[in-house]
């Protein structure tokens, strides 16, 4: 699982964003791949947030040829700071960091996805990275992951601060000692070019394989950057381009483009309603949240007031499940939860808690992600 795949959760990731944390056509940020123009001690394989699905089964073309990658209006970049201080000890805080910098610029707002609410991205990204961190953690203790500082830092500022698409192509830094056949257990772990294809969903390594271009049969995260392993009409999944980011005036096209914090009207990307202008359910809403039954715009809910679902209450609240559906604060570290009635289909992220994970065994929020089953 590549570590910004599976997440990038997701997310434009509901746009697709992403070539494996991580396809938004799955659901976490990532169909999102464009390569930009920077050293080429910097870019490589694409990454977007760590990808909990790259488990497949399915057979790729043999023979699949590396196809170039897409290449369309490749944004101008000034590099960050590349002493920023990340270390192997940090680097897992300053993602979130630099995730949720990303998602409040960059979710686009004609899809339905996890952050709908773009106040609540980082609470969510805590639920959904911590756990992942625990797999790294293991392949990192192993030796089997190194850090890039230099990389790191560009990548991670980037990610934050800059263009949309700037790090779509782009190493996190991680950095694996695997070759080609190698035995791996996370995406990075591999050489430009590969990805770890398990050979079924219970075995804790796979091995480093190549990754395939346009129009090729793929598994999630097996398409080289500038594509994305979605399913086509014929119920086979390929590698098609993936979907670039457009901002608010910009021209777009629905079937390659997405709208950062807009949606697109078949030919313009165009500024979100704001409370009380009509919205379509299920998009976003300029600071506030799409009615379902009205389809009106609303600000926000805040304690004790009625929702619908979690992403119509201010941030620090979650909508409370059928039958109460009231927003109320999120609970803290300790408290009873409910991993059945306030979690998303990803294991210990909870709605209700403030530290975004829900100890499933013991029904307690909790800040410590589940240990890993492979060791």
């Amino acid at each position: 699982m590549k570590l910004l795949e599976s997440l990038a959760l997701a997310a434009i990731l509901a746009v697709g964003c992403g070539n494996s944390p991580s396809d938004f056509d799955n659901g976490f940020p990532v169909d999102i791949v464009i390569p930009v123009d920077v050293p080429s001690d910097v870019i490589g394989v694409d990454t977007a947030v760590p990808d909990q699905g790259g488990r497949d089964q399915g057979q790729q073309d043999p023979g699949g040829s590396g196809d170039t990658v897409v290449h369309r209006d490749l944004p101008s970049l000034d590099l960050p700071d590349t002493e920023c201080g990340v270390t192997l000890d940090n680097y897992f805080d300053m993602l979130i960091d630099a995730l949720a910098g990303f998602y409040a610029r960059c979710s686009p707002g004609d899809r339905i996805n996890f952050w709908q609410n773009p106040k609540n991205a980082r609470w969510m990204l805590e639920g959904q990275i911590r756990p992942m961190e625990v797999e790294y953690r293991v392949r990192i203790d192993k030796g089997a992951l190194t850090l890039d500082k230099t990389v790191a830092c560009a990548y991670l500022g980037l990610l934050k601060d800059g263009d949309c698409n700037a790090t779509r192509t782009m190493n996190s830094g991680l950095v694996g000692t695997a070759g080609p056949g190698g035995a791996c257990g996370v995406d990075e772990e591999c050489p430009d070019g590969y990805f770890c294809r398990f050979p079924n969903a219970t075995t804790c390594l796979g091995e480093c394989t190549a990754r395939v271009g346009a129009g090729q049969i793929c598994d999630f995260g097996g398409c080289q950057p500038g594509f994305a392993c979605r399913l086509n009409d014929a119920d086979e999944f390929r590698c098609v381009a993936s979907y670039y980011i457009r901002q608010p005036g910009d021209d777009c096209d629905p079937e390659t483009d997405v709208c950062a914090q807009s949606f697109c009207d078949g030919s313009l990307c165009h500024e979100l309603p704001g409370p009380g202008t009509q919205c379509s359910p299920g998009s976003y809403c300029r600071d506030g949240w799409c009615d379902r039954n009205l389809n009106i715009c609303k600000p926000y809910v805040g304690a004790g007031g009625s929702c619908e679902t979690w992403t119509s209450c201010e941030d620090g609240m979650y909508c409370l499940p059928f039958p109460d559906e009231k927003c109320a604060t999120r609970l803290t570290l300790g408290a009873q939860c409910d991993p059945a009635r306030n979690s998303f289909d990803f294991p210990g992220v909870s709605l209700a808690c403030a530290s975004g994970l829900c100890d499933k065994l013991n029904n307690v929020c909790t800040d410590s992600a589940p240990a890993s089953a492979c060791n």
